[in-house]
């Protein structure tokens, strides 16, 4: 059985950091809106709608916290 990487979320977001801020015009320091998250998840571009559904996974394991 392979070992759990603990920090998989970290090397997610590492290729990609501020590149979903900048296609939904969110401003720096502010939360990225659900309306423009939703919008991206149903995105034409399959990278954009990636970094949506790791942001919403994102936000969604930190809800918890």
């Amino acid at each position: 059985m392979a070992k759990k990487d603990a920090h998989w979320m970290e090397k997610a977001f590492a290729n990609s950091h501020g590149q979903l801020r900048k296609e939904t015009g969110a401003k720096p320091g502010q939360p990225i809106s659900q309306k423009a998250l939703a919008k991206a998840e149903n995105s034409k571009n399959p990278t954009d709608r990636k970094r949506a559904d790791l942001a919403a996974t994102a936000r969604r394991i930190n809800k918890g916290k």
